[in-house]
């Protein structure tokens, strides 16, 4: 049987928290449908729904295909679709968990806030069984 608990992991905005400019798995980005939200001076494109098709490390945003234009946008500006994997960062409160790839459970509108679900190996050595954690981090703290 699982055990589950709830985190709340919380990030403070800063440009050194947003992302460290690459990652490892930049390679095999996941190309999803992603919702464009809280978009200011595009806020026409805000609940348009488009592709993922690239990460530009240098600025720290996705490149989002729309149906005729292509935006760059970051990791706060796209909601990612349930069941896509996604790498946690700046976290300040648990940075242990930084750098750790968990599956998008679901997204909370009112808060911004991701349900992450993330394995754990039981303590004392020997394969002790698997327990799923649940983190809620901000839209900045999970990316593809």
């Amino acid at each position: 049987m699982r055990a589950r608990s709830l985190l709340h992991a919380h990030c403070t905005h800063t440009s050194a928290c947003v992302l460290q400019a690459t990652f490892a798995h930049a390679e095999l980005l996941q190309r999803v449908a992603v919702t464009l939200t809280a978009l200011e001076s595009r806020s026409e494109l805000n609940g348009r729904v488009g592709t993922v098709e690239g990460w530009d490390g240098r600025i720290g945003r996705y490149e989002v295909r729309l149906a005729a234009v292509r935006v760059y946008v970051r990791p706060r500006n796209v909601i990612l679709p349930a069941g896509c994997r996604a790498t946690l960062t700046g976290l300040v409160e648990v940075p242990v968990h930084n750098g750790v790839v968990g599956r998008v459970a679901s997204h909370d509108d009112e808060n911004g806030r991701y349900h992450i679900e993330i394995e754990a190996r039981g303590g004392g050595g020997g394969g002790g069984a698997s327990t799923a954690h649940w983190l809620s981090v901000k839209r900045d703290n999970a990316v593809l």
